[in-house]
């Protein structure tokens, strides 16, 4: 109505136009009523709403216009008409004055009002533009004073719109070849096929996941991003928060090798125990051998158990050394051997806590993984169960071959149970926390956050169920490890587009 408005200011004749056009409606519809359907009104009646029209609609000059011109018409010459009477000349003078005085007065109050609307649209638009003006000054501030890397990337093809002057420096990069580049060229070579699915997920819900970006020189570093999508300026951008962790992991690989350490010093201490029974042995058995150096018959039995001492010192031996002088480098092997290392290395505080241990599996599950690794998540497992029953109570590790639902991937699941004291609500989203532990004087605090991260590398997850109720206490914690090599896996149809790296969680 607005621009109707300032397009009739700027039209002289559309305003005489509309204003003849108005009269003659009023006044012509009136005589169509009379002569059509013998139904008299008032001679102003249908001039009213005309007037009504012409004013909201044009302002106040054409509601003037029209209030006057149809006053004239009315009063020369529809009004004659009607009455010949000189007698009611006044009462029709009268109530011309009274359309007149009406149909002015609302003509003014329209234009009033619609002034008021304009001046608080204006207003409201003056506003809007000081709070945008103002949000921008505060982006510009935050983004130019963090020191985490602001981007704003083109959702369609990833190009990179704007960035932030920590971006320029945590890439090397100027400002105008940031703006040249795609988010693609900052992406380290073996995240890049990951890129098209996060960007997607952030478009449409916001992510937050860890990545590799590489600098102009080539250094590759470790990033945090958290990005979302929004509509700029009629187009779909993702802003991203990106964070350097380079020293949050250096910190994580700390405490990572602070834990194997920790790790060594509790199988240290388990050797020692395991091996002093057969040292024992085998010093009374030589003690013996050299009494019956004359009779070798009677000194051979000695020999041969003080040889087969050894033999179990060094196989007890050997199976320490696997937690850290296996290979790197992961293979198939086989859960339930590494399960059975494990229970053997632990047989002191088995049988210390009268422990009843049961270990089952489905056939041999082989899984693809560092064998010293996984061997350490089950002992820190196992570790776990032991401190939390009582004398006597029961454990159960149980060892399967699965599919993972959420990629159609072939797994291993490795679950062990316990009936001991069971976790806390209120401990339990914090056990996966580094440093926690309800273990004060014997725990580090990082079995289970090593755990956590070893299962990570490994492409798998782990879950955590507990109880502490009287009636039915204890705890469940299941593992998933990849049957095969996360590059030679093969997802089912459903399946094909799904990362397993983007599914790994932990779920407690």
């Amino acid at each position: 109505m607005a621009k109707i408005r300032d397009r009739a200011k700027h039209h002289p004749f559309r305003i005489a136009l509309i204003t003849f056009a108005a009269i003659v409606f009023g006044v012509g519809s009136r005589l169509w009523l009379r002569h059509q359907f013998g139904v008299h009104v008032g001679p102003y009646v249908l001039l009213y709403p005309a007037i009504t029209v012409v004013a909201v609609a044009e302002g106040l000059l054409p509601g003037v216009l029209s209030t006057l011109g149809g006053a004239a018409v009315t009063y020369l010459y529809v009004m004659p008409s009607d009455h010949t009477a000189n007698s009611s000349r006044p009462a029709q003078t009268v109530s011309t004055l009274a359309f007149l005085l009406v149909g002015t007065a609302f003509s003014v109050f329209s234009e009033m009002y619609h002034e008021s609307r304009v001046k608080a649209a204006a207003y409201d638009k003056e506003q809007a533009l000081r709070e945008s003006q103002e949000k921008l000054r505060r982006y510009e501030l935050f983004s130019q004073s963090t020191r985490d890397i602001v981007l704003f990337v083109r959702s369609s093809d990833g190009r990179i719109l704007e960035a932030n002057e920590a971006a320029v420096a945590a890439y090397g990069y100027s400002r105008e070849q940031l703006l040249l580049r795609s988010i693609y060229d900052l992406r380290a070579n073996p995240t890049l096929r990951l890129t098209a699915e996060q960007m997607a997920a952030a478009d449409v819900q916001g992510i937050l996941f860890e990545s590799v970006h590489v600098r102009s020189n080539g250094e590759e570093f470790p990033v945090e991003v958290s990005s979302r999508g929004a509509d700029i300026d009629g187009e779909r951008i993702l802003v991203s928060l990106i964070r350097d962790i380079t020293e949050r992991k250096r910190t994580e690989a700390a405490l990572i090798r602070a834990e194997k350490l920790a790790t060594v010093g509790r199988i240290a201490a388990t050797v020692a125990h395991e091996i002093n029974n057969p040292l024992e042995a085998v010093t009374n058995a030589v003690y013996l051998a050299n009494l019956a150096l004359e009779n070798p018959e009677t000194a051979r039995p000695y020999l041969q158990l003080a040889d087969e001492e050894l033999r179990r010192i060094s196989h007890i031996t050997r199976q320490a050394l696997g937690f850290y002088r296996e290979s790197a480098v992961p293979e198939r092997v086989s859960l339930r051997d590494l399960a059975n290392s494990s229970l053997n290395l632990l047989a002191g505080k088995i049988r210390a806590k009268q422990a009843q241990v049961r270990c089952e599996s489905d056939s041999d599950p082989c899984a693809f993984v560092v064998a010293g690794e996984l061997r350490q998540v089950l002992s820190n497992l196992l570790v776990n169960s032991l401190d939390a029953i009582e004398v006597g109570g029961t454990i159960r590790m149980h060892i399967s071959r699965t599919t993972w639902t959420k990629t159609g991937l072939a797994c291993v699941r490795a679950t062990v149970a316990d009936n001991g004291c069971g976790i806390a609500p209120e401990t339990m989203p914090h056990i996966f926390e580094p440093l926690f532990t309800t273990k004060e004087n014997t725990g580090t605090g990082l079995g289970l956050w090593v755990s956590r991260q070893i299962l990570d590398k490994h492409h798998g997850s782990i879950r955590v169920r507990s109880s502490i109720r009287a009636e039915r206490h204890g705890t469940v914690v299941s593992i998933l490890v990849p049957a095969e090599g996360i590059e030679n896996a093969k997802p089912t149809p459903e399946t094909q587009t799904a990362s397993v790296a983007a599914d790994v969680h932990s779920t407690v």
